[in-house]
């Protein structure tokens, strides 16, 4: 409480200043630098044959990306993903993301993907969250080598941890004007190393969604 009341003195002390900088960066900085990120994963998914929506910038913060294979989807049909990657965050639901990507979020949240799968293509949640209790501790140990975290019904999150002081590089080099090169820096290679990671991934999230199928199957045949 003595902290926070500190705190506040010395931004009233301040005002004009806290005010400008605060609706530089949450009307600028910040959104430059989501933009900047959903281009470096609309560009991945262009190199490797995935799909996905890239939108951390936009009112929803809908980004997310997932395999081609993995759209079951009928031809002419709108996308159906049985699963996907999407940027989301755990314990930061009112921090800023560039904080939270940067693990100064003021509760320690953190941002990256989480790995979900559509209920509904799985015989619907309690379906799947009942299975989730059975998979198999081998590829959640294969997952946990690397990176992920399990969050438990079958979620696994994989944080992408930026460097505040190599965004302010970029941030002064680019600015809001180039959002592509922007993209391309060094200061987003965590994140590169990390969409990487969910490729590499794949087979083992596959593996675990195969083996609902038999399961169920084998559940069903002893009935």
């Amino acid at each position: 409480m003595a902290d926070e009341r500190k705190a506040g003195s010395m931004i009233l002390s301040q005002l004009g200043m806290f005010n400008e900088a605060v609706i530089l960066y949450g009307n600028v900085v910040e959104p430059t630098i989501l933009k900047a990120i959903d281009k470096s994963i609309e560009n991945f998914t262009d190199e490797n044959n995935w799909e996905g929506e890239f939108d951390l910038a936009g009112d929803d913060n809908d980004c997310w990306l997932y395999p081609a294979e993995w759209n079951i989807a009928g031809p002419g049909e709108e996308p159906a993903p049985k699963a996907r990657f999407s940027i989301d965050c755990i314990n930061g639901d009112d921090d800023y993301w560039a904080a939270l990507f940067c693990r100064q979020g003021s509760t320690g949240g953190e941002a990256g993907f989480i790995f979900d799968v559509d209920p509904t293509k799985f015989n619907g949640r309690r379906a799947w969250n009942t299975y989730t209790t059975t998979i198999d501790p081998v590829l959640i140990a294969t997952l946990d080598r690397a990176g992920f975290n399990a969050l438990g019904r079958g979620k696994f999150f994989l944080p992408v941890h930026l460097d505040a002081n190599l965004l302010a590089s970029a941030w002064e080099t680019y600015g809001e004007e180039e959002i592509s090169e922007f993209a391309m820096d060094d200061s987003l290679k965590p994140l590169t190393i990390a969409l990487e990671t969910l490729k590499r991934s794949c087979e083992t999230f596959e593996k675990i969604m195969s083996d609902f199928s038999v399961k169920t199957i084998k559940k069903t045949s002893k009935q």
